[in-house]
């Protein structure tokens, strides 16, 4: 199983109470799935993937992600198990703007401690792969939404992840642009990818193999697409190229660990990777470091979506978040739930 969770929940604080973002969700989703969650504002689909995505951590439960119990691990660990293991995509792409396409692309890699040269390398190739091989020294001010989206999935796809989450992907695009990324997405998925997504939208939820409902942050429906919907590609786009045959270099990755944590059976939860470790909390990519060069601008993802940035993520109001960065997917929603 690649992901699984039992009685998931994720609570806020507020003054009046506490708001159940998530409440009591079990959850199994196979290796290989492509799997769309659906529901009102304020259901709580993002927070669930924000749990899921290992970059905050549950109230109460349990929850393993490629044979790994996340809610045992430290945000040291969490940090390190997003860079290695998970992919990310967000509706407003956050791309670093001072940065230029390889060197967005290449971020990931950097945080997982591989050499200049072996970065640049692997980032141009997945640039290519997007079909972008000529934007490789561009800046993303210079893209148009789906160009950018493209270079956010090249980012997410570096380190030759195990699973894609992606939080309403579709969401800044036009709905030939959406339909391109949907076929992205399942041209990563025939290749064996697990990819999660959260949309709004019922019709790219149908691109999907599998449909999942939530209302009030519980699972109210579980419904599998028997004809899923299928989009074209963009053109230049090489699956090939993104060369993912390597993916998941977690320590355990895809073992059958379960609610025991590793699949040793020492049920520890995490066993570091080889390589330096990034520097927890700083912002950059969701959960990894950000270059030295870029603290302070106000502009990078990830500053305050998780826990460890300066407040425990159990203490701040929902849809806030620490720091200066946007909270993906935007701005407050009503309820704590997004």
């Amino acid at each position: 199983m690649m992901i699984e969770t039992r009685g998931l929940h994720r609570h806020f604080r507020l003054p009046g109470g506490e708001v159940p973002a998530v409440d009591g969700i079990d959850l199994e989703i196979r290796h290989g799935e492509f799997v769309a969650i659906m529901g009102p504002s304020g259901s709580g689909k993002s927070t669930l993937l924000y749990v899921l995505g290992a970059m905050d951590s549950p109230t109460a439960g349990w929850i393993s992600v490629a044979g790994q119990r996340l809610d045992r691990m430290t945000d040291h660990q969490r940090s390190r198990f997003r860079n290695t293991t998970l992919g990310f995509v967000f509706q407003s792409f956050h791309l670093l703007p001072r940065l230029n396409l390889v060197r967005n692309v290449e971020l990931p890699l950097l945080y997982a401690g591989s050499p200049g040269a072996v970065r640049r390398a692997r980032a141009g190739r997945l640039l290519g792969a997007v079909g972008l091989p000529e934007h490789a020294e561009r800046f993303p001010t210079e893209l148009s939404g789906g160009q950018a989206q493209r270079v956010a999935i090249a980012r997410a796809l570096v380190n030759r992840p195990q699973v894609l989450l992606a939080d309403e992907p579709t969401g800044n695009l036009d709905s030939r642009t959406g339909l391109e990324v949907m076929a992205i997405f399942q041209a990563l998925n025939r290749g064996g990818m697990t990819v999660l997504m959260v949309t709004h939208d019922e019709h790219m939820a149908r691109h999907a193999g599998r449909i999942l409902r939530l209302r009030d942050g519980r699972l109210v429906g579980d419904e599998t697409v028997d004809r899923p919907v299928q989009a074209a590609l963009p053109a230049g786009f090489d699956l090939a190229g993104l060369d993912l045959e390597a993916g998941g270099t977690a320590a355990g990755a895809g073992s059958p660990g379960g609610p025991d944590g590793r699949a040793d059976g020492r049920g520890d939860g995490w066993a570091a990777p080889d390589g330096p470790a990034p520097v927890p909390g700083k912002g950059g990519l969701p959960g990894e470091g950000t270059p030295a060069e870029d603290r302070g601008s106000g502009d990078r993802p990830g500053d305050g979506t998780r826990a460890g940035d300066g407040t425990r993520a159990g203490d701040r109001p929902p849809g806030e978040h620490v720091g200066t960065g946007p909270r993906q997917g935007g701005g407050r929603t009503e309820g704590g739930r997004s």
